[in-house]
């Protein structure tokens, strides 16, 4: 129960690559658009432009040239010497944030947490968006949207037999990918209103996808039972298994950026790629605690929890462990968990249990207002998050 492809196209001229795949080179910063935000058109040392991104894995420049880049330059670190980028300056591409410098007490709000009317008493897994204009909350009863902050929440039709039963969300503007069990992922390309199942591998069938994560709408990873891995370069219409590496179920996949990704699951399995998924490695994280979430705010900091309350942090060396509740593993877990680009963090499991942090040590435990199990969170900003769970229940955070 856990729960970034180009979603607005690059605006650029097509140009043919050295690696013989269509390249866009850009001639103004208003071209470089994706995911709502605006990158830098930047040299790229052959005498053409290229559209650059914020990426902090990235020393020095801070940026990361697209994947449409030519010139051999798809997908790699802008180098400090490309010429004056004020890439430092660009906003995280993860999630767009208010303006701090009228608002410093945004950088740990306190939120407060209220419920919304979802309309139906069914149990939602995750939830997802790419602002709090487009939310939609997921699980066994179908699909619901929202347009309106959480307000009011509506049923989306989906092509897919009755016995789906959803479990995770990713969007982009122009693009939502929902997963689900027994072998199901839906794709749509206009927010909602229709939805197509999408051609999956034979060796999936049957078996239940759990979590989606894309550095954007072209760039797209699933994970599920069995150590399943499918990743998609063109929007979700076709997918391909990566190999794992592990038999071990894949409950939640985040990732860095396009390269760099990490996936959770059962046994404390941890396994992570510096290569889109061409190759994946299993990390030590010294438990067998079964792990139900991932996600991060930099490649240094990245955040795992599941069962007896555990939180472990990833610091760009090893895993430790940051918190460990004192229940026991069957009753006592974190199903979400949910962390800005500035370290800002909440996680969220059974008996209404949310708790928030801003180092990743400290866990504060915050009201809810339910005591039932809650299954997934995800926000656009830090001054905005919404949690899901049990018996219909939508919260909506706000300072």
């Amino acid at each position: 129960m856990s729960a970034l492809l180009l979603s607005a196209p690059l605006v650029a001229l097509v140009l043919g690559g050295c690696s013989g795949k269509l390249a866009f080179e850009c001639a103004t910063d208003d071209q470089c658009v994706r995911g709502g935000t605006t990158g830098k058109c930047i040299a790229g040392g052959d005498s053409k432009l290229y559209c650059a991104f914020a990426d902090s894995a990235c020393p020095g420049s801070g940026a990361r040239f697209d994947e449409t880049a030519g010139g051999g330059l798809s997908g790699q670190c802008v180098s400090t010497s490309s010429g004056d980028m004020s890439v430092e300056a660009m906003p995280d591409l993860s999630m767009p944030q208010p303006d701090l410098a009228e608002n410093p007490d945004l950088l740990t709000p306190e939120l407060t947490w209220s419920p919304q009317n979802s309309g139906q008493n069914g149990d939602f897994w995750g939830v997802g968006g790419y602002d709090d204009q487009h939310v939609w909350a997921v699980g066994p009863n179908g699909i619901f949207f929202s347009g309106n902050a959480g307000k009011v929440w509506r049923q989306q039709p989906t092509p897919v037999d009755a016995n789906a039963e959803y479990t995770a969300v990713f969007a982009r503007p122009g693009k939502v990918f929902v997963t689900s069990w027994y072998g199901y992922l839906v794709v749509s390309s206009d927010d909602g209103q229709h939805w197509l199942s999408a051609q999956l591998p034979p060796e999936v069938s049957g078996f239940n996808l759990h979590s989606i994560w894309g550095s954007d709408a072209a760039n797209v990873w699933a994970v599920g039972d069995n150590g399943i891995i499918l990743h998609s370069v063109d929007m979700g219409a076709t997918w391909v298994s990566q190999n794992s590496g592990t038999g071990e179920g894949l409950n939640s996949i985040w990732g860095v950026g396009p390269l760099e990704l990490f996936a959770a699951g059962t046994t404390g399995t941890v396994v992570h790629t510096i290569n889109g998924g061409r190759t994946w490695s299993t990390q030590s994280t010294g438990t067998s605690n079964d792990l139900y979430t991932i996600w991060g705010a930099t490649r240094d900091n990245v955040i795992a929890s599941g069962a007896a309350q555990l939180i472990l942090q990833w610091t760009g060396t090893g895993w430790k462990t940051a918190s460990k509740g004192t229940g026991d593993t069957m009753n006592d877990y974190f199903n979400g968990v949910w962390i800005d680009g500035r370290g800002n963090g909440y996680a969220v499991g059974n008996g209404g249990l949310i708790v928030h942090s801003t180092d990743a040590k400290t866990w504060t435990p915050q009201p809810s207002g339910t005591s039932g199990w809650l299954g997934g969170i995800w926000g656009p900003s830090a001054v905005s998050v919404f949690v899901v769970g049990e018996a219909g229940v939508i919260l909506h955070g706000e300072p």
